[in-house]
């Protein structure tokens, strides 16, 4: 059986003054659809970890950078992996993790526009054991999305490329080709790669993702997750959802497994 996946709960690095230099630059100095597009990819990092290029580069010791392409250019934030302690872990949900964000700009040709965080300083010692102890952490994701009314789209956003993502693995796993594939399905190959295509608008739908995976001998298992709570400075208002849940596929043979 496959090892449990990782899932991460997306946070924002906080100054000591209280500020969240990330929150801030995705609110203030970004279009509604880019923060959308960052969203997405935070987003696909938080529910497919590790995950590697075109999405997420390693800069060095405990820091990343993802990438995310808006009109302006690509954004890219920095940020930072932490355990979840054994008393931080919930009981009915997944996470295993924290992603920290803390540095966000834009990269435009050979350029980088001002933007705003704690970027590499927040990799030196002291800043690391700061974060460790959880005196820099902030508010999450998921709150900023959900204050713009963008939080189920782009979760559903990320959750296909996480589904396209993983039926390249099962792919692999089961060694079949995309034209083999594509033959079982009764489909061509041309509307198989879009299906496939996690970097751009995947055509993936709950129809297909189930015709990909019988073709391959295998099953769709749903789960519902309890969404983790809003963070104490945005707990009141809109941006409070309860009992929300997130879609996880797995798949299954005569033992269960991991698409």
């Amino acid at each position: 059986m496959a090892s449990a996946p990782v899932v991460l709960d997306v946070r924002f690095f906080s100054t000591g003054a209280g500020t969240q230099p990330v929150r801030e630059w995705l609110k203030e100095e970004l279009s509604p659809g880019a923060r959308k597009a960052v969203g997405e990819t935070l987003k696909t990092v938080q529910f497919r970890w590790p995950l590697g290029m075109p999405w997420v580069r390693k800069m060095g010791p405990d820091l990343w950078e993802v990438r995310a392409r808006i009109p302006e250019g690509i954004a890219r934030v920095l940020f930072t992996i932490l355990p979840l302690r054994p008393e931080e872990r919930p009981a009915d949900g997944p996470t295993t993790g924290l992603l920290i964000a803390l540095h966000g700009f834009v990269k435009k040709s050979s350029n980088a526009s001002r933007g705003s965080g704690y970027g590499a300083q927040a990799s030196r010692p002291f800043e690391r054991i700061a974060i460790l102890n959880r005196m820099h952490v902030g508010d999450r994701l998921d709150d900023l999305l959900a204050e713009e009314g963008v939080l189920a789209e782009v979760e559903a956003a990320a959750l296909r490329r996480v589904a396209a993502l993983e039926l390249r693995d099962l792919m692999k796993k089961v060694r079949v080709s995309k034209a083999t594939l594509a033959r079982r399905m009764g489909t061509s190959r041309a509307q198989l790669d879009r299906m496939l295509d996690p970097t751009g608008e995947s055509s993936l739908t709950l129809r297909s993702l189930s015709a990909a995976v019988t073709a391959m001998g295998h099953t769709v298992s749903v789960k519902f997750e309890r969404r983790a709570r809003s963070s104490p400075a945005t707990r009141t208002g809109k941006s409070k959802e309860k009992g929300a849940g997130h879609v996880a596929s797995t798949a299954k043979t005569a033992k269960r497994s991991r698409v």
